[in-house]
């Protein structure tokens, strides 16, 4: 997969040894298109699963594996647009006075 990235170092100097075929947050956003935010509160919800965190130096990289990277693709590409639909909310359709 080719990336493209808005900083000059490459993702690979924030992987330790053996975790190069991990994802980073940034790679992951590549993939998948939506904001940093978006992916933080799927996972404190539940709905897609954490990554790994890994200290480099001072820095706390956030790490998915291909597995992982893979599951949050798929509930992307399976996800409707827009807001969920609840029932119970309250809100009826009002008639049009004529």
């Amino acid at each position: 997969m080719s990336y493209k990235f808005g900083h000059k170092t490459s993702p690979d100097v924030l992987k330790p040894e053996g975790f190069k075929d991990y994802l980073t947050m940034g790679e992951l956003l590549a993939i998948v298109k939506r904001d940093r935010r978006r992916i933080t509160k799927l996972e404190s919800e539940g709905k897609i699963p954490s990554p790994i965190r890994v200290r480099v130096g001072r820095l706390s990289v956030r790490l998915y594996s291909q597995e992982e990277a893979a599951t949050i693709v798929r509930y992307f590409e399976n996800a409707k647009p827009g807001r969920p639909v609840t029932t119970g909310t309250g809100l009826k359709r009002r008639r049009r006075k004529t």
